[in-house]
């Protein structure tokens, strides 16, 4: 029997034409598969990937349902957003939203901040995630644009940040317009010691000075 070989140098997937017109260099379905792009003979041929699966199991993993991740391969972390809230509605205070960071290194999970005013739902995946440094940015299409520095949420612990306001990136606006105030520093004399002496007879006081002569009258 002939062998058939078509090579996907294009690394093009078309679910648009029947099976029986795709063009080569392209095909109409895979799972789990990558294209080489290797500079040897196999450029362009399809080689299995491994699929997903549990590496890590905490305290935190026991309700609730991952809605969104951000993978930092500089520092083998992953942080995900999790919660067991499931409607639309804004969520209750009995509802468990967290943010949470694993460290592939040394397979440990911690706790970035917690706390139902999170307000995530798994009707809203979080597909919008970004890290500029450390500053970690997420939007829901459910609430308003938020930020966390992970250091300080790592280093400080998950009640740094307790308050919708922490986190927005959006901030009030000054409810007051900006006020000048002059500052006004008055001369003060103390006197540090009090030196005690016998005044001569024939001396005049004047406005608490002491005047040394003979006297006028």
């Amino acid at each position: 029997m002939a062998e058939v070989k078509n090579s996907f140098i294009s690394s093009k997937m078309n679910k648009d034409l029947d099976d029986r017109l795709i063009p080569k260099n392209e095909y109409r379905d895979a799972l789990n598969i990558a294209v080489s792009r290797s500079e040897a003979g196999d450029v362009g041929a399809l080689e299995s990937i491994l699929g997903n699966s549990k590496v890590t199991s905490s305290s935190y993993d026991t309700s609730g349902e991952i809605i969104g991740y951000f993978v930092d391969n500089t520092s083998s972390l992953v942080y995900y957003f999790k919660t067991d809230w499931y409607s639309k509605e804004i969520a209750p205070d009995t509802a468990n939203c967290q943010i949470l960071v694993y460290n592939s290194l040394n397979n440990q999970t911690n706790l970035l901040l917690e706390g139902y005013w999170l307000n995530f739902s798994t009707k809203n995946p979080i597909f919008g995630v970004n890290l500029m440094e450390d500053l970690l940015f997420w939007t829901d299409n459910r609430n308003q644009p938020r930020k966390i520095n992970v250091q300080t949420a790592i280093n400080e612990g998950s009640s740094h940040y307790y308050k919708e306001n922490h986190i927005s990136v959006a901030k009030y606006n000054p409810y007051q317009p900006i006020s000048l105030i002059k500052e006004e520093t008055e001369d003060v004399i103390s006197v540090a010691s009090t030196t005690v002496f016998d005044i001569p007879e024939n001396t005049n006081v004047v406005a608490g000075m002491i005047v040394l002569g003979s006297d006028s009258s």
